[in-house]
């Protein structure tokens, strides 16, 4: 009994893996890594415009990054950290993906991998590093938007 269920529950899972497997195409997974892409253009741009753009404006996104001291939920408190804080303590900003690994089921898409930041602040400091980063997608009318974003800073 115990061996035909798990014979039961392991097909069903592969057979939901399958699916999964065939709703990953290629188109998926470059309009994904545009959608990423578009993330970082805007951030180390300090475009708030282009914020906008990237990001879905729902009350349940999120974000937190290596410097952050707390999660911003939302859009409005998003956009508030990235005006008032990225935007008002940088000079200049560089971030880009490292090797993004992505993966989609349905109308979700996660990307994992790396961060390089470089940023020189309006104070004269320099600040650099490698941060750990996922990033949650979802596809709203046709595009994918953020909808999470994790920065940590990885350990030296």
């Amino acid at each position: 009994m115990f061996s035909a269920r798990m014979a039961m529950l392991t097909g069903a899972l592969l057979v939901a893996g399958a699916a999964s497997a065939r709703s990953q195409t290629n188109a998926d997974i470059a309009a994904v890594i545009a959608a990423n892409d578009g993330y970082y253009a805007a951030v180390s741009a300090l475009d708030p415009a282009a914020m906008e753009i990237v990001w879905a404006h729902e009350a349940y996104v999120d974000n937190v990054g290596p410097q952050h001291k707390a999660m911003q939920f939302g859009w409005d408190a998003i956009q508030d950290a990235f005006k008032n804080g990225t935007i008002a303590n940088s000079a200049q900003l560089t971030v880009k993906p490292i090797d993004p690994k992505v993966h989609i089921s349905g109308n979700v898409a996660w990307v994992i991998g790396q961060e390089s930041a470089d940023a020189t602040l309006k104070n004269g400091t320099r600040v650099t590093g490698t941060n750990f980063a996922i990033s949650i997608f979802e596809r709203k009318d046709g595009h994918w938007l953020m909808v999470s974003h994790h920065g940590q800073r990885a350990p030296q």
